[in-house]
């Protein structure tokens, strides 16, 4: 059997940039590589010009729980957040609103969320040992 591999470029430390007082838990880009997620300990999902690390926005979750995984959908209109209180939520990318109502059928915290290549679902994953699949977008 051969297996095929990759060519791993020298990496080098391009910038570093202080983005909360708190831990960061979680980060995404966006599908077009322009912004850049940043999910903290203290609930707040930060967004931030990935090759300047100068501030565009925040979106509050409107509690203090943690935020665990981020994705954005691949047409990145959409932004997935995922946290610690079992709740998962989707926003805007354009107006940084929330789109719909929390997702909500984990019994813990959801430490996973993914779009599928189409963008019309989500997957999550949570510490109760259940994965939920989501019709987000048309099918």
């Amino acid at each position: 059997m051969t297996t095929a591999s990759a060519t791993v470029p020298s990496h080098r430390l391009v910038r570093e940039f202080t983005v909360s007082t708190g831990s960061v838990r979680a980060v995404a880009f966006s599908t077009t590589g322009d912004l850049l997620a940043v999910g903290g300990a203290d609930g707040v999902v930060r967004l931030r010009n990935p090759a300047t690390g100068a501030p565009v926005g925040a979106l509050h979750t409107g509690n203090a729980s943690a935020v665990n995984d981020l994705a954005f959908s691949p047409d990145g209109a959409l932004l997935a957040s995922a946290d610690d209180a079992g709740t998962v939520l989707l926003w805007d990318r354009a107006t940084g609103g929330l789109v719909g109502s929390p997702l909500t059928s984990h019994d813990g915290p959801v430490h996973g969320v993914a779009f599928s290549p189409d963008g019309s679902l989500l997957a999550t994953a949570g510490t109760d040992g259940t994965l939920c699949r989501w019709i987000v977008g048309p099918l």
